[in-house]
């Protein structure tokens, strides 16, 4: 199967623009085409297990996802030069089993046709190439993106060295990366006075304005990054996480979506819309999000600890804990999965368990007087009230100005315990907790 008649030529209403963007495809940097190559496996669904890239050429191999069917065995080769029996041969050795198909705008020699047809190779050339980028929606991007690319071209063509543009966006990512924020300003400043459309340059300096808490400098930066080359996933990440500082959740959830827009297996853009979701409430589609991760990256503790926090809201507590669990059984050391677990320990009752988790953080963080503070709370309500007393007052060393815990402390100094209440003894200022006590009635008679 080839589209096209070998030669890379593109016929019909549409071949202008066509021959256009495969004109420049062929004048893609390396890794721009190989970006491309697998931007287009992702739309079709391919399950990639090995990737190798060189030159023009990218081989793929993987697993093709099929409607109501068992996932095939894929080889996926692309090579923009004209493709020749031994590229062919190539993809066939890396597994004779598997479905091949071979991509490239120049077409194949006949003894590469030949080779291809005797192996069942399903080869698309120029037309072929323009129908997959069609059928997966990656026309438009592509052609905005290299429109943007190439605006003021003929400006460009007379930089007086591409040297010293990409020696002043060294210096720029060098400072910025000792954060000497304000000569690294000035680099990248240089570097756009050369190249007023330059993607990376703006992105940098959108990072090093959000440095300075430049919030309005570094949102206009990141728009023009992602301006120019709105194909790049990447840009509109970085784009959300500007407008993520500056509370502008709902917008900051479009740019992830565009991101996811242009790679449907972006895990970052797909957790970062989740806890965006979660910022706002809306805890079902966050779990949503949570879950694509999830399929993606089955051992990616962030998104289980994240998706048991929002399970948790939801009133799922058994389906939380199993979440922090899991993430704990990849990342022992996982401190805010711990967390989680312990206040959740705490809420459903479980105060024994509750002080083990809470142990478990102040191992890693002794010096949170909140945590303290919540572990003498479990301690107070298993009634051991030394162990209590002692983290109160662990907490107030840490912070003196703690009023949970000063208030904490000065009641279990009282005493007021061994008076006969199973609590504080103040039930009319309805302590938290009083409502679901089994001995209310009995603390409510003492306390007149």
């Amino acid at each position: 199967m080839y589209g096209g008649d070998g030669d890379g030529s593109v016929m019909g209403k549409e071949g202008k623009v066509a021959k256009e963007i495969l004109r420049a495809i062929g004048e893609m940097e390396d890794e721009e085409f190989h970006s491309l190559c697998r931007e287009l496996a992702d739309h079709m669904d391919v399950r990639i297990e090995e990737i190798e890239s060189s030159g023009g050429e990218t081989r793929i191999r993987g697993e093709m996802k099929r409607a109501g069917k068992d996932p095939v065995a894929l080889v996926l080769a692309f090579k923009r030069d004209t493709a020749e029996p031994e590229d062919l041969q190539r993809i066939v050795s890396l597994n004779k089993d598997a479905v091949g198909i071979f991509i490239t705008p120049s077409g194949f020699s006949e003894d590469a046709r030949t080779y291809g047809e005797e192996f069942e190779i399903k080869m698309f050339d120029a037309d072929g190439f323009i129908t997959l980028l069609r059928q997966y929606d990656l026309t438009d991007s592509l052609e905005d993106r290299l429109r943007k690319k190439f605006i003021e071209k003929e400006g460009a063509r007379f930089l007086p060295s591409i040297d010293r543009l990409e020696g002043f966006m060294k210096l720029a990512n060098d400072h910025y990366s000792i954060n000497s924020h304000k000569k690294a300003l000035r680099y990248v400043e240089q570097a756009l006075e050369l190249k007023p459309n330059y993607d990376h340059a703006w992105s940098l300096k959108s990072r090093i304005h959000e440095a300075f808490g430049e919030m309005d400098e570094a949102l206009e930066c990141a728009k023009k990054a992602a301006e120019y080359n709105i194909g790049d996933p990447e840009l509109w990440l970085a784009l959300g996480s500007v407008l993520s500082r500056m509370g502008r959740t709902k917008e900051e959830i479009e740019c992830y979506d565009r991101a996811i827009s242009l790679n449907k297996k972006f895990v970052q853009a797909w957790t970062n819309k989740g806890v965006a979701l979660h910022s706002l409430g809306r805890y079902k589609e966050a779990v949503e999000c949570y879950d694509r991760v999830l399929e993606l990256d089955t051992s990616n503790t962030q998104s289980l600890n994240n998706k048991g926090a929002a399970l948790r809201k939801l009133g799922k507590e058994k389906e939380a804990l199993k979440m922090y669990e899991k993430a704990l059984k990849i990342d022992p050391g996982f401190v805010d999965a711990w967390i989680n677990k312990a206040v959740l320990l705490q809420l459903v009752g479980d105060d024994a368990e509750a002080v083990k988790a809470f142990d478990k953080v102040l191992q890693e963080v002794k010096d949170d007087p909140k945590i303290w503070f919540q572990k003498g709370i479990s301690h107070m309500n298993l009634q051991e009230d030394v162990n209590a007393k002692k983290c109160f007052e662990e907490a107030l060393v840490l912070d003196p100005s703690l009023i949970e815990a000063k208030t904490a402390w000065e009641k279990m100094k009282s005493g007021i315990r061994k008076k006969g209440y199973p609590c504080f003894g103040e039930y009319e200022a309805k302590d938290e907790g009083c409502a679901e006590c089994k001995v209310s009635e009995e603390c409510k008679e003492k306390s007149k």
